[in-house]
């Protein structure tokens, strides 16, 4: 049964049967951005702004075991409509698929992965409701969450599962973290941490940050000069600017190769590997 934009029950085969017919409904979408008339300018805004976010509530209500995948092949039609669009290689390298999925503020596109998400999202989501959610299980079960023994509610050994998923990333938990310590202080009253209004934003943001200290560590130095200059103040206002006056539209071929030269790609693709000066491009 399909109530307030979701699908209810616990057939997984129909769940997963209706996640896939809800992923197929944004191809339209999707090809409608690749049409030669839309601008390049108003095609980033519209995929930053309205296409990934589409999927923003079905990442909250749906566990991410069914969720993920069908995440992860969204998230693969964006790309290859960004790849399009766009003019830039298929396959892209990870050092500029990582930086699409940047915050823009960091020197990306603010292009997340919808599957990057998806267990932040939904335990977010149930920390919100879960003292609602208490007085609508039995008592026996209610022990049994706050005893962390099996309970007959399936949705709690997924919650369980996506607080060790965020553990295991560095999320800092307990009470100066977004997280508890453990799955019983989160049944308990307050979750076994401080009020925290946007504890979504905070967990993404902590796993964000681990993820680019990560990627620091390996990266080129050429790389780290490029994101350091790409996040310098008003260096990304093209990319959050409104088309909305002659002097704030972006010409196609201009957009193109500033999107390009922010991912570190080639500008055309038939430059010699070597720079007349012998340097390599």
């Amino acid at each position: 049964m399909v109530s307030l934009g979701t699908l209810l029950g616990n057939d997984q085969l129909q769940f997963r049967e209706w996640l896939a017919s809800q992923i197929d409904s944004h191809k339209p979408y999707l090809e409608m951005i690749l049409h030669p008339e839309l601008p390049a300018q108003v095609a980033m805004l519209l995929l930053r702004l309205s296409v990934i976010p589409q999927l923003g509530y079905l990442s909250r209500v749906i566990p991410p075991s069914l969720f993920y995948p069908h995440a992860m092949q969204f998230d693969n039609m964006v790309l290859d409509t960004i790849q399009r669009k766009f003019g830039i290689p298929n396959p892209l390298s990870d050092v500029a698929k990582f930086t699409l999925s940047l915050p823009i503020k960091a020197g990306g596109f603010g292009l997340y992965k919808v599957a990057n998400v998806s267990v932040p999202a939904y335990f977010s989501a149930v920390a919100a409701a879960s003292e609602d959610i208490l007085e609508f299980i039995p008592l026996d079960q209610r022990q049994k969450l706050l005893l962390d023994e099996k309970s007959s509610a399936p949705f709690a050994g997924e919650v369980a599962d996506c607080l060790g998923f965020l553990i295991k990333a560095g999320v800092v938990h307990g009470l100066d973290g977004p997280i508890p310590d453990s799955i019983q202080d989160f049944w308990r009253p307050g979750g076994g941490v401080v009020s925290l209004p946007r504890r979504q934003h905070e967990i993404c943001s902590q796993i964000s940050v681990r993820e680019f200290l990560t990627w620091e560590l390996t990266a080129s130095l050429k790389d780290r000069q490029r994101l350091v200059s790409a996040s310098a103040k008003n260096a990304s206002l093209w990319l959050t600017a409104f088309p909305v006056a002659p002097e704030l539209l972006m010409a196609d071929e201009l957009y193109l190769l500033a999107v390009k030269h922010r991912l570190g790609l080639c500008p055309v693709d038939d430059l010699p590997a070597k720079c007349s000066c012998g340097a390599v491009c």
